[in-house]
C-alpha cells in the first residue's frame, strides 16, 4: 500500500468518525428539546395545582411549590432547565387570559 492510499482511507475513516458524531449529537439535542419542551408544558397544570393547595394570596410560595416541580421534573428527565427559564414560563402563564369554569358552564347552559 502506498502512503497516499493510507492517507485517503485514514481520511475517509476520520470523515465518516465525525459524521457519526455530529448526528449522535444532534439527536441527543433534539431529545433534550423535547424533554424540556415537555416538562415546560406542565406549567400550566402545575400553576392551576398551585392556586388550588395555597388558595388566593401566597404568590411567592405557589412561585417556589411550581418552580420546585419543574425542578423534579427536570431532574427525572435529566435536564437542565434554569430557574430563569421555569420562571418566564410562568409569567406567561399567568399573563394569559384564562376563562373560569362558571363563566364557561354558564355559556354551555
Amino acid at each position: 500500500m502506498a502512503i497516499s492510499e493510507i492517507i485517503s482511507i485514514a481520511s475517509a475513516c476520520l470523515f465518516a468518525v465525525i459524521t457519526i458524531v455530529a448526528n449522535v449529537t444532534t439527536l441527543c439535542k433534539k431529545n433534550k428539546k423535547t424533554k424540556v419542551l415537555e416538562i415546560l408544558a406542565n406549567i400550566p397544570n402545575y400553576v392551576s395545582q398551585a392556586e388550588q393547595i395555597f388558595g388566593s394570596g401566597n404568590g411567592q410560595a405557589k412561585l417556589q411549590w411550581v418552580l420546585t416541580k419543574v425542578q423534579i421534573d427536570s431532574v427525572k428527565a435529566n435536564v437542565d432547565i434554569s430557574e430563569e427559564e421555569a420562571t418566564s414560563q410562568i409569567e406567561s402563564v399567568l399573563q394569559t387570559p384564562q376563562k373560569k369554569e362558571v363563566e364557561q358552564t354558564s355559556q354551555t347552559v
